[in-house]
């Protein structure tokens, strides 16, 4: 059976979730075939975690306190899967 997951750039919509842990786990088996055979989609997981932390730990830091809680209602309200930090599921910062 062929991996569904042949084309990089259907592999690259699923990487918050994978990354997030919130992506089935048929769908993570397949990215993670998909990522077993591609150096480059692998270098571009690596990339995109890197950013996601620095950008969370930068914006933890400067960020006013109401803009921070204000943009996580915002992102719990319109991105589906989103969850605040600190809600006992959500992404560690």
């Amino acid at each position: 059976m062929a991996n569904p997951l042949e084309h990089c750039a259907a592999c690259v919509e699923l990487l918050g979730e994978y990354i997030d842990g919130s992506l089935p786990p048929e769908r993570a088996e397949a990215l993670e075939a998909h990522l077993s055979l591609c150096p480059p989609c692998i270098t571009f997981v690596r990339t995109y975690k890197a950013t996601r932390a620095l950008c969370r730990h930068k914006l933890a830091r400067e960020m006013p306190a109401e803009l921070k809680i204000s943009l996580q209602v915002f992102l719990a309200k319109n991105v589906p899967g989103y969850r605040t930090p600190g809600d006992g599921d959500g992404e560690k910062n």
